[in-house]
């Protein structure tokens, strides 16, 4: 598969997305073009952790197993937390990789995102859209277990911008804060999480048909 180098600003990916879905993260994802807030650089934690973004960047690139995440940025914005990394996907596929990970552990429901009831988007090609998931429940439970559970965070969301999408892989996608709040405190079941989640990934069709309504 060949690296995707559209035009889009998908390396901007959003800022001040507040309550908005697919619809409004899609929007963002073709005209956000910079970033007011403050640049995060890695901080190795503290015993105990702190819960600091500048923790969470350390952690996902020393402390992950199985998955190799290069953050390019990590940035605030209008009260979200913006990631924009390199995605492993087509490393992971061209090798065979088996490397899977769960959402937040939930013991109860036994939920995970390998049994998702909920398929691609059309066109989607299965491997992709799997390992995608994958690498991005690894990211959202490296969030949620360094700054969700640990710190004392007003962000409303985690954004996660991939800079090298493959052809037909997400370019991007969203995480509430209220979502891994209600399911640390056992108010939301971790399949009910995966699924808003996975409400909140976002395609380039998605972002032309959002640029294209803007220009209506």
């Amino acid at each position: 598969m060949d690296n995707s180098n559209g035009s889009l600003s998908r390396r901007r990916l959003l800022g001040g997305i507040g309550a908005a879905g697919l619809t409004g993260l899609a929007g963002c994802l073709g005209s956000f073009l910079g970033s007011s807030g403050r640049n995060i650089r890695p901080t190795e934690p503290s015993d105990p952790p702190q819960g600091t973004p500048e923790e969470f960047y350390y952690v996902l690139e020393n402390g992950i197993q199985d998955y190799d995440i290069t953050v390019e940025a990590l940035y605030e914005n209008d009260g979200d937390l913006i990631l924009e990394y390199q995605s492993t996907v087509g490393d992971d596929l061209e090798h065979g990789s088996d490397s899977s990970a769960d959402l937040p552990s939930d013991e109860s429901d036994g939920d995970s995102t390998d049994e998702s009831d909920d398929a691609p988007a059309t066109g989607v090609d299965h491997d992709l859209y799997q390992a995608t998931l994958d690498e991005m429940g690894v990211i959202v439970q490296a969030y949620n277990q360094t700054v969700v559970v640990n710190g004392d965070s007003d962000y409303g969301m985690l954004v996660g911008d991939l800079v090298n999408p493959l052809t037909g892989q997400a370019y991007g996608w969203g995480v509430k804060n209220e979502w891994l709040e209600a399911h640390n405190e056992g108010e939301m079941q971790q399949m009910t999480l995966w699924m808003n989640i996975q409400q909140m990934i976002v395609y380039e069709e998605d972002v032309a048909e959002a640029s294209n309504a803007s220009e209506d």
